[in-house]
């Protein structure tokens, strides 16, 4: 009996190192996950920290939980090391026009790697300031010129963020009320 192989998206996750959100990365592939009913074949990540070491634990734990045939492969996605060097520096704080992005090398050699490897979707999430990152902003436009769709997760991790203030500020205004009840209706 022949099993059809599973069929799937081919995720590209990228952003800062110093992203600590783990909860997030978690929650947010977790709803796609669910979202897609389970259509994720492979993850790509880099080797460092931040939203890539997230991702590889989603995966990781997210796999213990699934049947052998259904569950998520894990892929490295390394630059070649030029490639990887310009992406850190050259083009860091640059606002490059279109036409430049169109006909530079490190810009097509960066389109190729996003074909090579069949992702349909890169998942940028932000530095721990909530922005993205030249090296994050230029994976993204390694996707745009590939016609593979970005979802930009500084956006959701501002609302995320936003959300959580005003939870914790109800929560200290609760708790202060409450204080002060208690001791008003002490007894001496």
């Amino acid at each position: 009996m022949i099993t059809a192989m599973k069929k799937g998206m081919n995720i590209l996750i990228c952003g800062s190192q110093r992203f600590e959100d783990e909860i997030f990365v978690h929650k947010t592939l977790e709803t796609f996950y669910e979202q897609t009913r389970g259509n994720i074949s492979k993850l790509f990540t880099s080797k460092f920290a931040g939203s890539c070491e997230f991702a590889r634990k989603w995966v990781h734990y997210k796999n213990d939980t699934l049947p052998k045939n259904e569950r998520i492969e894990l892929v490295d996605f390394a630059f070649d090391g030029l490639l990887e060097k310009k992406n850190t520096s050259l083009y860091d704080a640059l606002e490059i026009p279109e036409y430049a992005i169109q006909n530079d090398p490190f810009f097509q050699r960066g389109k190729e790697l996003i074909i090579a490897k069949g992702i349909n979707l890169v998942l940028a999430f932000p530095n721990k300031e909530g922005i993205l990152g030249a090296s994050t902003r230029n994976i993204i436009r390694f996707a745009n010129l590939a016609g593979v769709y970005h979802l930009n997760c500084s956006e959701l991790f501002s609302l995320v963020q936003a959300y959580r203030k005003e939870k914790e500020q109800e929560y200290k205004q609760n708790n202060s009320e409450n204080l002060a009840f208690k001791v008003k209706n002490m007894r001496p």
